[in-house]
């Protein structure tokens, strides 16, 4: 009996050796190995003081022992502490998979004081891509950051290298000063910390395979000061979706995704009187669709639309990318204020061959638009792309966005540009402007495009519509504007008007209507662009389309029937030619007072008679 026993004891253990992959779940209480803490799970607090209740506990192998911070806990109903070095630590939520995967069910950190050197949610994981060495998180991060805690160099929401989050990881910041001058300029990012080694990146089509993975990312910031935050991770790893919400507050750097890798999805929304030093879409990496909602009265030094200039200036191969590759919304309150605005492009670099996209892009400011330019973007220094596209696929949308493109500069739009509401689109001199085959670039009412200093090719299509404004005479090939047909009851005007109400019209080209009243019914008045016009004998009028803003309307009012006048109001009372009724009466009147004339005759004599 003892053999057999011993006999499947050993073969569990070499089924163990055979399986060196397999992640167990980690121990229950915290441990340690050089500056590293492992919470393994278990909740633990950061406090600056240590607490008088708590008993002083040693981990084997941990030396990062210090008093910058005491991270507290309880074990086995015993509340226990361990004072930390703020320049050495690295603090995991999570345990030490570093040479074999783990896994964890959840893991939760409050800081309320004192100093810490890293912050992770999850674990230190392998530091490779094999998905059978995934440590991970089956369930939430919950980190909880506020008062005089200070986290000096990384804060993550996920862990380190190749490790996962399957729920979601929650960073909330309260009432914290991160910039202090003993801090080392923190990063805060939502997703897991790489080096490049986590997975396999797809440059051309701005994905990534990897399973270093942060299912769901929350950093939710109030009334603090913080250096960096960005929605993703870094390395090769990737957030499934972002969401990052600032009220009140100071950040000196902000990126909708991470400071590498990427992040499907990303939500920004900034509130209060935050203010915000550099903004962008990424700052290296991609973000696959985004929108943000800045508010309140934020104030913004300079702002990106889509990659930020730097994004190559280190680390970076001979193929690199960074930007936005789907599609991302800003929309900005009427508080809101910026300082320097470019439009900037989600960019690639083949071996010094750099495409810049600048489609998918949707700028809406409400209250005075904002001015931004389309200039030349520095991915890395001594490298400064001029040319952007808008690819067919793609549309940049305009509201409240005055662009200006720079002389040496040159847009090629193949998809759509669409100049709405207080925006506008102006290339100076010596700047160029394409527009593709099948392309279309469209001023809206409220909008203006301004291309008379610049080269214009148009091989597509330009849709001016009513209220929208062009301030160039030359624009040659497919220029369409859109007259306002208006007809009133009784009639209709051809051709007749779309569902907007528009008929379009070439400029330059001659555009006749044909005004026809319904039967029972009479042309009243015309008038085009605002001014009353005489018609043609055969009830036309022809429009000189010059400009965006002509118009033609028609009135018409019902024909009285044969033989008859309107009644006279005022004069109703009294007879008048071609009133029967009145006519009828006075005749009757007098024929009634011929008889009874010739009844008083008859009478006077008959009495004189007798």
């Amino acid at each position: 009996m003892k053999q057999r026993i011993f006999s499947a004891l050993l073969a569990v253990c070499l089924i163990m050796v055979l399986l060196p992959g397999t992640a167990f779940a980690a121990a229950a209480v915290p441990s340690g190995n050089g500056n590293n803490f492992f919470a393994n799970g278990t909740a633990i607090t950061i406090a600056d003081q240590k607490p008088d209740d708590a008993q002083d506990a040693t981990l084997d192998g941990f030396t990062a022992t210090g008093t910058d911070a005491y991270i507290i806990w309880e074990e086995s109903g015993v509340k226990k502490t361990i004072g930390v070095d703020g320049t050495k630590v690295s603090v995991y939520g999570g345990s030490d998979g570093s040479a074999a995967p783990v896994t964890v069910s959840s893991t939760s950190i409050t800081m309320t004081g004192g100093k810490i050197h890293n912050l992770f949610g999850g674990n230190l994981g392998m530091k490779d891509a094999d998905a059978a060495h995934t440590s991970r998180v089956t369930g939430n991060v919950d980190i909880s950051v506020s008062g005089s805690g200070l986290v000096r160099n990384l804060l993550h929401g996920g862990g380190n290298y190749n490790d996962a989050v399957d729920g979601t990881a929650t960073i909330t910041l309260t009432g914290v000063d991160f910039t202090v001058p003993e801090g080392y300029d923190c990063y805060v990012n939502g997703g897991v910390y790489g080096n490049g080694n986590e997975g396999i990146r797809d440059i051309d089509n701005g994905t990534m395979t990897t399973n270093a993975v942060v299912k769901r990312a929350v950093i939710n910031v109030t009334d603090s000061k913080v250096y960096l935050i960005a929605g993703g991770g870094s390395g090769s790893t990737k957030v499934g979706s972002a969401e990052v919400n600032i009220a009140d507050s100071a950040v000196d750097y902000l990126y909708l995704g991470g400071i590498n890798g990427v992040t499907e999805q990303s939500d920004l929304t900034v509130t209060g009187a935050s203010t915000i030093g550099s903004l962008a879409g990424t700052n290296r990496g991609f973000v696959g669709n985004a929108t943000a909602d800045i508010g309140g009265s934020t104030t913004i030094d300079k702002w990106a639309t889509g990659a930020a200039e730097g994004c190559f200036s280190s680390d970076s191969g001979s193929k690199d990318g960074s930007g936005i590759t789907g599609s991302i919304a800003w929309n900005l309150g009427s508080g809101v204020s910026v300082t320097e605005a470019k439009l900037t492009p989600s960019v690639i670099n083949d071996n010094g061959d750099y495409n810049a996209e600048v489609g998918g892009i949707t700028i809406n400011k409400e209250g005075d638009p904002v001015q931004l330019e389309a200039a030349g973007f520095s991915p890395r220094g001594g490298t400064t792309v001029m040319d952007f596209g808008v690819s067919s696929d793609k549309s940049l949308a305009l509201s409240g966005a005055q662009v200006t493109i720079p002389a040496d500069v040159s847009v090629s739009n193949q998809g759509t540009i669409a100049v709405g509401e207080n925006a506008a689109l102006k290339a100076q001199a010596g700047s160029t402007l394409t527009i593709g085959d099948g392309a279309t670039l469209s001023v809206e009412k409220g909008g203006s495009l301004d291309t008379q200093e610049a080269t214009v090719t148009n091989n597509g299509k330009i849709d001016v519509q009513p209220g929208g404004k062009v301030e160039d005479d030359s624009l040659a090939g497919d220029v369409t504007y859109y007259i306002t047909v208006t007809a009133g009851e009784g009639g209709s005007i051809s051709p007749a008007p779309d569902a907007a109400g528009t008929v379009p019209a070439a400029l330059g080209s001659s555009k006749a209507f044909t005004v026809t009243p319904n039967e029972g019914y009479k042309i009243a008045a015309v008038k085009v662009d605002g001014v009353s016009v005489t018609l043609r004998a055969d009830n036309t009028y022809t429009i000189e389309v010059k400009s965006a803003d002509h118009s033609i309307e028609a009135t018409f009012e019902k024909v009285a029937a044969a033989g008859t006048e309107d009644p006279d109001v005022d004069e109703s009372d009294i007879p008048q030619t071609g009133d029967e009724g009145n006519l009828a009466l006075w005749t009757s009147l007098l024929l009634l007072g011929g008889m009874a004339a010739v009844g008083m005759v008859f009478f006077l004599r008959r009495k004189a008679v007798r």
